[in-house]
């Protein structure tokens, strides 16, 4: 009878480690996650391909040129990844993107997008 006080205050202990652990593990974790912000995206690479809707398909595209913009201002000068890049451009090579990724989604093919213009070569206003 006297171990049970003993074995309970073990298990509090083995308790209260428990919940410390965990509350690091999810302060680590929430400050790996804290960096990525979230982005709502208007449609996905189905919706892209498929829409016959020319009011739609003008905000998708107007969601796509304001995330490469956006992608553009956090970009280190000098280079311009889109200095070259016309609305037209970005929307063909979007097309091809979704075709072949239909599963994607608009910032995912965006980033991409960036991406490769970035690869292609400083370009400069």
């Amino acid at each position: 009878m006297v171990s049970l006080p003993v074995r309970r205050g073990a298990d509090q202990v083995l308790r209260v480690k428990t919940i410390a652990a965990a509350s690091a593990l999810a302060l680590c974790c929430a400050s790996a996650f804290a960096d990525k912000p979230t982005v709502i995206v208007p449609g996905d690479c189905g919706l892209w391909v498929k829409t016959k809707s020319p009011a739609y398909r003008d905000t998708m595209s107007g969601w796509l040129l304001g995330y490469l913009s956006g992608l553009s201002m956090r970009h280190e000068p000098p280079n311009d990844p889109l200095a070259d890049l016309s609305p037209e451009q970005a929307n063909l090579w979007m097309d091809k993107f979704c075709r072949e990724n239909p599963l994607s989604n608009l910032q995912i093919g965006g980033s991409r997008l960036f991406s490769e213009l970035d690869r292609l070569g400083p370009r400069t206003k």
